[in-house]
């Protein structure tokens, strides 16, 4: 009997290791990779001023998103209740090509609207717009008529709408949210901590109280 116990407490044990060892390792290497992947970067879309803010929020959202939509004006909102505390990120990670397949050319738009300083005002159009461009064959004459709405010079946005500059900082953010391993939209990381808030309230919330 002894004998007995002894064995199965030795398979018990080597069984535990086992566990141990295919648990997924969480240590200083895999935390400081993703730390990097976090930290603000100097062509990041930015609102806010991080040495002064007491919360960092950062997106990963994607334009063509139902979700994304819905949490966007209470980004908006939260963003400039708080405009001296909170610093916001937004990172674009198209859904490309399945579920959303406007969504990379909806990014090269608003990438094109920032070289004339109009990424802000066009991501608005473009939540707010949704539906009239998400699902049709070419959206860029969508694009067109809200870069014309906004007075940009429209020769220069159809060029840099569609340039291999503009492609790959889009392609930028996208690998950075594909190396942390994210696979919805939105994604939200606040303080360097992934959150998931149950709507656009609740976020709020998670928001005012590290605000606290």
């Amino acid at each position: 009997v002894l004998k007995i116990v002894g064995i199965i407490g030795g398979l018990a044990i080597v069984a535990g290791l086992l566990f141990a060892y295919m648990q997924p390792k969480i240590d200083a290497g895999n935390n400081a990779k993703r730390s990097a992947l976090l930290a603000v970067r100097p062509e990041d879309h930015l609102i806010g001023d991080t040495t002064k803010a007491k919360a960092l929020l950062i997106e990963y959202s994607d334009m063509q998103c139902p979700a994304c939509k819905a949490y966007s004006t209470a980004v908006t909102e939260i963003v400039a209740a708080h405009k001296d505390t909170l610093a916001f990120v937004y990172r674009h990670f198209p859904l490309y090509p399945t579920p959303h397949k406007n969504s990379i050319v909806a990014a090269q738009a608003t990438e094109a609207a920032q070289k004339q300083d109009k990424f802000w005002a066009l991501l608005d159009i473009m939540f707010q717009k949704q539906n009239e461009w998400e699902f049709v064959d070419d959206p860029k004459t969508f694009f067109i008529d809200y870069a014309i709405s906004l007075k940009l010079n429209i020769e220069q946005f159809k060029t840099d709408m569609v340039s291999d500059t503009t492609q790959q900082r889009v392609m930028l953010d996208r690998k950075n949210a594909a190396d942390l391993d994210l696979h919805s939209t939105p994604t939200f990381f606040l303080n360097g901590k992934q959150i998931t808030p149950n709507g656009p309230d609740a976020l709020k919330q998670l928001i005012e109280d590290a605000l606290k």
